[in-house]
């Protein structure tokens, strides 16, 4: 991986993530919908978010979620910084990890159809059973018609290079 960051085609799949979020079009998202993003991918460590209790000693409330800019709003450039540091960051490798094994829910060390069409449903993407077999197609660099976690991180890091 580059020590530089993120790739230019990163970036563009990174804003191709915000505006999936960004269903209003305001330049804007929620930190709900962030915290489905880390919830979907599993990422355990959330950067870029706090949890504030509205009152001190107050252990009936639910902690308050911000982002570290104080607000539960967070722009493009934000979202872009901390999704930068989650994903391709010093522990890149260990997310990638873990996004592999949400993929591969029967445990068998592969991601087939079964496993994507399942994800893509919880995601609610209405994607036909040829996008997601396209989808494999693109990542399967073996044409064994299911990808390990080589291939995963092939695809993932062919940018980086």
């Amino acid at each position: 991986m580059s020590a530089g960051g993120p790739s230019k085609d990163q970036r563009e799949e990174l804003q191709e993530i915000f505006n999936y979020f960004d269903k209003n079009k305001t330049g804007e998202i929620e930190i709900e919908s962030v915290m489905q993003y880390f919830e979907t991918l599993k990422l355990n460590e959330r950067p870029g978010i706090a949890e504030k209790s509205d009152r001190e000693g107050d252990e009936k409330k639910e902690p308050t979620l911000t982002f570290d800019n104080g607000k539960r709003t967070i722009n493009f450039e934000e979202f872009y910084q901390m999704m930068s540091d989650a994903i391709y960051g010093e522990t890149a490798d260990t997310h990638l990890k873990e996004t592999f094994s949400i993929f591969d829910t029967n445990g068998t060390g592969y991601i087939e159809f079964e496993n994507l069409k399942n994800i893509v449903g919880v995601l609610g993407d209405n994607l036909t059973e040829e996008d997601i077999k396209g989808m494999i197609r693109a990542v399967d660099y073996w044409h064994n018609g299911k990808i390990c976690y080589e291939e995963f991180k092939e695809f993932f890091y062919k940018d980086l290079d």
